[in-house]
């Protein structure tokens, strides 16, 4: 028979007729008759060629694949491609290309290798037949495989090609084939390739990816390299005491439990403007769910807290100082006070300049970062441009005619103050004590796909009810429509709904009939259906408080360190070359399960984590004493603190060599 469209002629043994149906009772009866199972069983042309195995893989029969696999068949021969007789596929490749997924986990299980990446680009061969092909499933099997998907030049990884398909779905697979994957997998991955997953709706399992999993046991063994501090021993306790500031205290009634330590493979972060853009921009607000996330929103926050809490002081000062200026203009107590008006002005305006500069470092660099047009479209920049220009149309005003203020200056004026206030509020939001309970409730209010339809069915009941009124002829249209809107919303009767005349008095039947309806249906029912309404969009916001909180905060980030982007690439600033040793990273902690604690309360535990934490302790208890003795010792005898000392070096000697030999203990439980 002839097959692919080479049209290649067929052979092969009775075992084969097994394949393409599945048939694995019937196999297993022909290996009773001695059929063999390995090696090139099937020929093309004549030439042998084809594998079972590579068969099976082929129609996608994982039972029958995997039984070949019991039946110590290699899943690594590669065979001639019986649509292209001048490639070859392996096993593997063939059932990644078809979108065999269980065949493809099954092979992976053997430990299928999965080939290198290729010099004409898209990464291995079988990772771009299955993106190639939209098999979400095998994709992910395959990077969580260990599928070299960053290896090869800028442009022709395997993550290039993924990102050209241009497929979110097979995005998202990737980052969790990569969170779940076993090996560095992500150890070549770019901040470049990081911000791309990030932008990517439900990506989020990225950000748990480019953090390793560190233990204490082997800090110095296998992590020092990794440390932005330094190698030496009091480096490393230095570190420690800034990860880990409570380590070595002892509190009554707590007991100290081990913890998970994870540390991002990408360095600066939280220092990046383009990953805290992206973070912010609330593509994916899974992202702060994960531990990761938070910690580089947190580490972010650890160092702009006090620029934010300087903003908000100053936010809160030019806020006083127009409520004090309103005093100073209508109030007849504060009215003679002119000695203030200058100092008034004067601070308000350098609080204003301040506001302006940053806003000109914030464009800058968000041009530097090419955000700039989505900067330019956001509704924050739009606030700040309309408070910045109001600030200085009533500052200016004040400062040319204090005495001669007019009317729509008045007007600029009180709507400045407004805003000024409203701008302490949206600062209160980055703060973790005001932002958590705030943020659900001024999400309530705005929300439209809850109150939006609500807020529809209310406006045209009232509109109803306000033509109904009008159409009496018993007074204009404003009037009317604010009778009832007291009426309907506030549930305040007035004397003026009915005027006191002859021709008025034929609608009061009408008149009252209106009011009854009204009262009832918008004062009792609709109002306390919004009641309900707003109660269930709060509760929705309540839920999600932590999410909410993490987003603005990340908001906040990104504008201070956009500006500080632009500061340092001001030429008044020095230029500084960071080093490799000054590169930061994002390091964090959280308690391990219970399950795995042991005997947190034993003086001497038998894990050897447990007791290389108490050879540290007493390594740092001993070299405290010597400096507390050598502080006392100054003044005695020479002699005496020399033989001291000599007994001290002895106790070090003996804990080195304990330490050794824990360390080759640990080795080769784990080699």
């Amino acid at each position: 028979m002839t097959a692919g469209r080479s049209g290649v002629r067929w052979t092969g043994p009775a075992v084969c007729g097994t394949i393409a149906r599945g048939n694995l009772s019937m196999m297993r009866l022909l290996v009773d008759f001695e059929a063999n199972l390995n090696g090139r069983v099937i020929k093309f042309n004549g030439e042998p060629n084809v594998t079972l195995l590579y068969d099976a893989s082929y129609f996608g029969h994982a039972h029958l694949v995997r039984y070949l696999l019991q039946q110590k068949g290699n899943p690594d021969t590669a065979v001639k491609f019986q649509d292209d007789m001048t490639i070859t596929k392996t096993a593997l490749h063939i059932a990644a290309s078809l979108g065999h997924e269980e065949v493809v986990r099954v092979l992976l299980a053997a430990k299928a290798q999965v080939a290198h990446a290729l010099p004409s680009g898209g990464g291995p061969p079988e990772l771009r037949d299955a993106v190639d092909g939209c098999h979400v499933e095998v994709v992910k099997l395959l990077v969580q495989g260990k599928a070299d998907v960053f290896g090869g030049d800028l442009g022709k990884r395997g993550i290039d090609h993924i990102f050209e398909a241009n497929n979110s779905v097979l995005v998202a697979a990737t980052a969790t084939g990569l969170k779940q994957s076993t090996s560095a997998g992500t150890s070549s991955m770019l901040v470049e390739d990081f911000i791309h997953f990030l932008s990517t709706p439900d990506a989020e399992e990225i950000v748990n990816a480019v953090f390793c999993n560190c233990e204490l046991r082997y800090w110095q063994l296998r992590l020092t390299w990794q440390t932005p501090i330094g190698q030496q021993d009091h480096m490393d306790e230095e570190f420690f005491s800034h990860l880990l500031p409570r380590r070595f205290d002892k509190i009554p009634g707590q007991s100290q439990i081990p913890v998970h330590i994870y540390q991002c493979l990408l360095p600066g972060l939280h220092r990046n403007p383009e990953v805290l853009w992206v973070i912010a921009s609330g593509v994916n607000d899974r992202i702060f769910d994960q531990k990761g996330a938070r910690a580089i929103i947190q580490l972010a926050w650890r160092e702009a807290e006090i620029w934010q809490i300087i903003a908000f002081v100053l936010d809160v000062i030019m806020a006083v100082l127009f409520a004090l200026m309103a005093l100073l203009q209508h109030d007849p107590h504060w009215i003679p006070a002119v000695w203030l008006r200058a100092p008034c002005l004067v601070v308000a305006a350098l609080i204003w300049l301040r506001k302006v500069i940053h806003e000109i470092l914030s464009c800058r660099g968000h041009f530097a970062h090419g955000k700039l047009k989505q900067h330019f479209l956001s509704m924050g920049f739009a606030g700040d441009v309309v408070r910045i220009s109001i600030t200085a149309v009533s500052l200016v005003g004040l400062a040319v005619s204090w005495e001669s203020f007019q009317k729509h200056q008045e007007l600029v004026f009180a709507c400045t103050g407004f805003l000024r206030w409203l701008r302490v509020l949206n600062n209160l939001k980055g703060f973790e004590s005001t932002g958590k309970p705030m943020l659900p409730i001024l999400q309530a209010v705005p929300a439209t796909k809850a109150t939006g339809p609500f807020f529809f069915v209310v406006f045209c009941w009232f509109a109803a009810f306000v033509h109904l009124y009008y159409s009496f002829g018993l007074g204009d249209f404003w009037s009317g429509a604010t009778i009832l809107y007291n009426l309907g919303f506030l549930a305040e009767t007035s004397n003026s709904i009915l005027p006191e005349d002859g021709e008025s008095a034929d609608w009061r039947l009408l008149v009252d009939l209106v009011v009854m309806v009204m009262s009832f249906s918008m004062s009792i029912i609709l109002l306390n259906v919004l009641i309900g309404v707003l109660a269930e969009s709060y509760n929705r916001g309540w839920e999600h408080r932590e999410r909410l909180f993490l987003l603005e905060r990340s908001r906040f980030l990104v504008n201070h360190f956009t500006m500080s982007y632009a500061w340092k690439k001001c030429p008044c600033q020095k230029r500084r070359v960071r080093g490799e040793e000054d590169v930061d990273y994002v390091w964090y902690a959280y308690p391990r399960t219970p399950s795995t604690w042991g005997d947190i309360n034993s003086d001497f535990d038998s894990m050897d984590m447990n007791v290389h934490e108490k050879m540290s302790e007493l390594r740092r208890e001993v070299r405290e004493a010597m400096q507390k003795f050598a502080e006392k010792a100054q003044a005695q005898d020479p002699t005496r603190v020399a033989d001291v000392e000599r007994k001290v070096d002895d106790v070090r000697a003996k804990l080195d060599h304990l330490t050794s030999m824990l360390q080759d203990r640990s080795s080769e439980m784990w080699s």
